[in-house]
């Protein structure tokens, strides 16, 4: 669905000269971009769905809400479609239903039923296939891309980078792409991901009996421009994130700034991309244009975090790329690349051979200079929440 097939020989060139080719992307499409990290996400969801006239379409690896918690924010979300379903607002739905994960796809489902019970239509995607995309299209005119699933931690805590783009012509791109999805998808989950347990033990959990305990530390994402910026945004769904991220790093000429959740190597032969990824790197360390690496260093996944440390971190310092961890008590769940301060790569896309060969994934590419300079705003947020001295848990030899 919606694949390019990269070789090789494609992919490992040298350094370039020029501007970056994206003539194997599907765009450009003229667009307003605004911004809504971190904790503007709900805001702006909220008031793009109370905008909506005809249609809200949602293809998102997870939706969860928490019977018992007074003021979920995951009940908020319910409560944005809810009134839009009331309005007479078409709502669609594509969860994940991953094999791997049932519970996530049980949670999926239990918020889908709520939405059901009001008209929405739902589909699960195959349970061979991860759908890791957390992308909307409203009334065919904008769009959501970006980290952020409908989670707590997502909602309330991570650092997540996520955007409204108004752009009919991306639009019309995801909607044939969530159509794509769709022909595949299942109108419910297997009778052997033990539906009917979990939802009994689920409306044991009496409504609003919680108070919830004490909020985790947040960033505060910097304000973006009302306005929006102007841009010119291209659709980079699945394998055409490989493609424009190493057109990307093969021709930067300034910087190159990332904050990502999660990047691996892999003792596997025919699994190249993240060994692509790692010597486009060292070539930047080494050319001279400055390379920042910020990857998640939370207390919570420490497999995770050690990880990051021995298959990224480690492998890069020796070029020259300023690569460290994020403050151990908050999940940089962002996959955000800043090239030039003109280019930004972002979505769900991980440096992890699942999302790189695998999953459906949604992603976009802009090219904004306004754009730019505010997400180099916000990655200075995070830079400079880091530590600068490591805790003990973190050494690894």
């Amino acid at each position: 669905m919606f694949s390019v097939f990269l070789s090789v020989a494609l992919l490992y060139t040298s350094f370039q000269t020029g501007s970056p080719d994206f003539s194997k992307l599907a765009g450009p499409y003229e667009a307003v971009v605004y911004p809504i990290p971190n904790r503007f996400y709900l805001p702006g969801i909220k008031n793009l769905f109370k905008k909506a006239k005809k249609e809200i379409r949602v293809f998102i690896f997870t939706a969860r809400y928490y019977r018992e918690y007074k003021g979920d924010v995951g009940k908020k979300l319910l409560s944005y479609l809810k009134d839009a379903l009331k309005r007479g607002v078409r709502v669609e739905l594509i969860l994940d239903a991953s094999d791997w994960n049932k519970r996530n796809s049980l949670h999926n489902k239990m918020f889908a039923e709520e939405l059901k019970k009001y008209g929405a239509e739902v589909w699960y995607d195959p349970p061979d296939i991860t759908s890791h995309d957390k992308v909307i299209v409203v009334d065919s005119e904008y769009v959501v891309v970006g980290s952020t699933n409908w989670s707590f931690y997502a909602l309330m805590a991570n650092n997540e980078a996520s955007v409204i783009i108004k752009s009919p012509g991306l639009a019309e791109y995801y909607l044939r792409y969530m159509d794509e999805v769709k022909r595949v998808s299942m109108k419910d989950l297997p009778p052997y991901y033990g539906w009917k347990k979990f939802y009994e033990r689920q409306m044991k959990k009496i409504p609003n009996s919680k108070e919830g305990s004490s909020m985790p530390r947040s960033l505060a994402a910097p304000a973006p421009d009302i306005d929006g910026y102007k841009a010119l945004v291209y659709a980079v769904p699945n394998r055409n994130y490989t493609i424009a991220l190493h057109e990307l790093l093969t021709h930067a000429k300034d910087s190159v700034l990332i904050a990502m959740l999660s990047a691996r190597t892999y003792e596997r032969d025919t699994f190249i991309f993240n060994e692509i990824i790692l010597d486009d790197l060292r070539k930047l360390g080494k050319s001279g244009v400055y390379t920042e690496l910020i990857l998640d260093g939370s207390n919570f996944n420490r497999v995770n975090t050690v990880q990051n440390k021995e298959e990224f971190i480690d492998l890069l310092r020796p070029y020259g790329v300023n690569a460290h961890f994020d403050a151990y008590d908050i999940t940089t769940h962002a996959k955000l690349i800043l090239v030039d301060e003109k280019y930004l790569l972002f979505g769900s896309s991980n440096w992890t051979l699942p999302a790189l060969e695998w999953n459906d994934e949604g992603n976009v590419l802009i090219i904004s200079g306004g754009a730019s300079r505010y997400f180099r705003q916000y990655f200075n947020v995070i830079k400079k929440d880091s530590p600068k001295n490591l805790p003990s848990w973190y050494r690894t030899n």
